[in-house]
């Protein structure tokens, strides 16, 4: 994606594409999502809908097969082209799933990481 002309990108951590489906929850109700990119704090979305910076929700999506995340997140930014979520709460073997994730992608991709600067 690149990057809007004017808007500075205020993140550090490299970015890394994932296509799964997931769901943000919000008590009784769900909200359909597709991850377009993880880090290690946060993750990119789409949905159907936009979000107000400052909401929190739970999040739950199929990392890789057989390995289900699901993780408290807050929104920090939201609009036409996706929404940001911050991770507030995770639980350890969630932590390490992502963290796996990661460190295999980087070690399969050198050279192509996605800082997005």
């Amino acid at each position: 994606m690149a990057a809007t002309p004017g808007r500075v990108d205020k993140r550090r951590a490299p970015r890394v594409r994932v296509t799964p489906r997931g769901e943000l929850i919000d008590g009784a109700n769900s909200i359909k999502v597709l991850l377009q990119d993880i880090c290690d704090d946060g993750f990119q979305l789409l949905s159907s809908r936009e979000f107000e910076a400052g909401e929190i929700y739970g999040l739950q999506f199929e990392l890789s097969p057989g390995v289900s995340i699901e993780c408290s997140v807050e929104v920090r930014h939201s609009g036409e082209l996706g929404t940001g979520v911050k991770i507030l709460s995770i639980s350890d073997q969630c932590r390490r799933a992502i963290d796996r994730y990661l460190q295999e992608y980087f070690s399969h991709n050198v050279g192509r990481v996605d800082r997005r600067k």
